[in-house]
């Protein structure tokens, strides 16, 4: 089978270009994590417990801690696990 075939196939696939599409998102947000202003384990207890906002994407846990950049920041971590096994 050669690339072009491959290729047609891919896209013919709905749900694979969508999940690809996905996985690229989180990737490139997880690769973008150290940029943000935002510790992933500093805790803020004035701002604990706050919903969805303009400057906390996920809101805050009950010690205060940004959701998103902890989701983030892990998933950066399984990134780099994963280039271990490569």
């Amino acid at each position: 089978m050669d690339r072009k075939a491959m290729k047609k196939m891919f896209l013919s696939n709905k749900m694979a270009v969508v999940c690809t599409v996905l996985i690229l998102i989180i990737v490139i947000a997880s690769l973008m994590a150290p940029l943000s202003p935002y510790d992933p384990d500093a805790s803020n207890v004035a701002e604990k417990m706050q919903g969805i906002s303009s400057t906390h994407i996920l809101g805050t846990d009950d010690i205060g801690r940004e959701l998103y950049m902890g989701d983030v920041s892990h998933c950066l971590l399984d990134l780099q696990q994963c280039a271990w096994q490569l």
